[in-house]
């Protein structure tokens, strides 16, 4: 209670609770933000939901698709609100963006290439999340859902029909650095660069067959100018978008929360379930794209659903007995005492 206090003074709050269970049920909240760190958003956002409260969850909404399925058929259930945080479906930049496209500014997008990262090392809270198995950490949920969702965005909401991933992995078992290649429609690309321990430029690149746009970084997910190039890369336009004073924010870009919230207000105003910003099947295709490329990369959280991890392991299980299989067989060859018994007992096997 005493943080919250702090907080609650600091920033000239007058409520604050004890404990969530206090907060969900204090009659006059029309909505909750949950910002907290991503392994815990599927408990919590659930606990809002069951108390009757409409949710902006900060992205991932989870850590996979499975329980973002779950949670939009309770909030389905309950007539609720809920929708996953991704600020950049609802910042200017992002509308003017889709606005080019749709006009034919660039012709027909053949590419989207997003790098985004940042040095974690810098605090040792942060770090410590974000290399950790136990709190869902690495690169590809906490910042390359930004590049995934921002190259669906582009690509009218397509599923890709075709998922690459490469990573390093830390010490820890989760990814420093993740490349997600994607394929969409009729061989349209996107890759998506997300980096922990190293700062990119940060630009997205929408390169089409009669132009392209680039959205400046250091963080292009909250970017504050785009730059329009004719097919020869000459330079068409430039476009602003001013952030206005950060005073009184704790978060850089603060002000730009704003859209976010009045795109929620506005939901609630016309008693939608979603927003048509960030649809509720989009988040889960995001999400089912970062399961695929963790699937490849190898990296597996505890807090995952039962089935996914365990269906993993025995899919391991069932590989490396197999390769052993092949290991006996291989052996078997430099006998032929051995090989005759072992092809004795593959026939009395199919007996």
């Amino acid at each position: 209670m005493e943080k919250a206090n702090q907080f609650a003074d600091k920033y000239n709050i007058p409520k604050r609770y004890s404990s969530y269970e206090d907060l969900v049920k204090d009659p006059e909240i029309d909505v909750i933000y949950v910002s907290t760190p991503h392994n815990y958003h599927y408990a919590n956002v659930k606990l809002c939901l069951e108390h009757g409260k409409n949710v902006l969850c900060e992205k991932p909404i989870t850590i996979n698709a499975k329980q973002a399925r779950e949670l939009f058929d309770l909030a389905k259930r309950k007539q609720l609100f809920i929708m996953e945080g991704m600020w950049t479906r609802c910042m200017p930049f992002s509308h003017k963006v889709c606005e080019l496209i749709k006009e034919g500014r660039i012709g027909k997008v053949k590419l989207v290439n997003c790098d985004i990262g940042f040095n974690p090392f810098e605090s040792e809270d942060l770090a410590s999340r974000l290399l950790t198995k136990e709190e869902a950490g690495g690169a590809l949920l906490d910042i390359g859902v930004y590049g995934v969702s921002f190259a669906s965005m582009i690509y009218g909401k397509q599923k890709p029909s075709k998922i690459s991933a490469l990573s390093q992995l830390s010490d820890t078992g989760v990814d420093e650095l993740s490349v997600a290649s994607l394929l969409f429609g009729h061989n349209e690309l996107s890759v998506t660069t997300a980096t922990l321990g190293i700062n990119p430029p940060g630009d997205a690149w929408i390169i089409g067959d009669n132009g392209k746009i680039r959205v400046h970084g250091p963080h292009f997910n909250c970017a504050h100018e785009i730059s329009v190039y004719d097919k020869d890369s000459q330079l068409e336009e430039r476009i602003l978008f001013p952030i206005g004073s950060e005073e009184g924010y704790n978060y850089p870009g603060g002000p730009l929360f704003v859209h976010e919230a009045i795109e929620v207000m506005q939901c609630l105003h016309h008693k939608t379930g979603e927003s048509n910003l960030m649809p509720h099947f989009e988040t889960i295709q995001v999400l089912e794209t970062l399961d695929e490329c963790r699937r490849q990369i190898g990296v597996v959280y505890e807090q995952e659903p039962y089935e996914v991890s365990t269906a993993r392991r025995v899919l391991q299980k069932a590989t490396d007995a197999v390769e052993n299989v092949f290991d006996k067989l291989h052996l078997s060859e430099h006998s032929e005492t051995k090989d005759k018994t072992h092809l004795t007992g593959v026939n009395a096997s199919k007996q």
